[in-house]
């Protein structure tokens, strides 16, 4: 009996080795990123607003103030770029 628990063992620790790599990648791998639903009319009217439909810059012209390095600026005085 002893070398029947003996060649147990190995094949046990390699089975728990290998679900734990397998559970370190699977959860390694998940997107932590959320998706929300929303009805087609507020997502018009989020890519297509502008200063002066919705008060705020459109996302297009903050990723380009991000970009330029001018969205400080351009909060701190919006009537100056305007």
């Amino acid at each position: 009996m002893r070398t029947l628990n003996g060649a147990l063992r190995p094949l046990q620790c390699s089975l728990v080795a290998g679900m734990l790599i397998s559970l370190v990648f699977t959860t390694g791998c998940a997107t932590p990123v959320g998706v929300k639903k929303l009805d087609p009319k507020t997502v018009q009217r989020t890519l297509t607003g502008n200063m002066l439909t919705s008060g705020r810059v459109s996302p297009f012209t903050a990723q380009i103030l991000n970009r330029f390095g001018r969205a400080e600026e351009f909060h701190r005085n919006p009537a100056q770029h305007g």
